[in-house]
């Protein structure tokens, strides 16, 4: 699988920045949304990317994280970063691109 495609939605005023790998032939393999750990970002998921070929990938920049929720869009603290958020924008995220209902794969 090539590059990853940058990609970006908006929710509530936060710039919410994605990677997507997408397949060149269609196939059966559902999506995955791929979530980063703490001070990490979208690329973490790169090297598994070139061993998925077969399936539609979106990694999540999270908030605070990478390019989303940059200057002059941060959330506000602390109740900007809560859990019920990062859970919120993920839904949002699959949503959005139509992912229906993708394997979820994140570290920490």
């Amino acid at each position: 699988m090539g590059q990853p495609a940058d990609g970006w939605l908006e929710r509530d005023g936060i710039g919410l920045h994605f990677l997507e790998w997408i397949p060149e032939s269609v196939t059966a393999a559902p999506p995955m949304l791929l979530l980063h750990g703490l001070s990490s970002n979208a690329h973490y998921w790169d090297r598994l990317a070139a061993h998925l070929g077969d399936r539609r990938l979106v990694a999540l920049d999270q908030r605070g994280h990478g390019l989303t929720g940059r200057l002059p869009h941060v959330p506000p603290a602390p109740a900007g970063f809560a859990m019920d958020e990062l859970i919120a924008d993920a839904v949002f995220v699959t949503e959005q691109l139509d992912i229906g209902q993708p394997v979820v794969a994140g570290h920490s």
